[in-house]
């Protein structure tokens, strides 16, 4: 069977963090393992989303030099914080 482009797979978008962290309920899992054999764009998602994860979860914080933590800290100010009232 192939993937059919007119499938709706948000489904899995909706489920994907839960079938990550192993704690999605069976019935669904089923369907999920189902649809990824199937899919190759889910399957795809799946396995990108697995190896940023296990890449991440492996790499330990960066100190980053003082002026890069300046020069960022004005710039989430002034992008996240409303402007200062005289």
């Amino acid at each position: 069977m192939h993937h059919d482009p007119g499938h709706d797979c948000s489904h899995l978008k909706e489920a994907l963090a839960d079938y990550l962290d192993g704690d999605l309920d069976t019935e669904l899992c089923r369907e999920l393992h189902a649809h990824l054999k199937d899919c190759h764009p889910c399957r795809v998602v799946v396995d990108s989303t697995r190896q940023t994860i296990r890449f991440f979860s492996q790499e330990r914080p960066v100190q980053l030099p003082p002026e890069v933590q300046r020069r960022l800290q004005e710039t989430l100010k002034t992008r996240i914080l409303p402007p200062e009232e005289p």
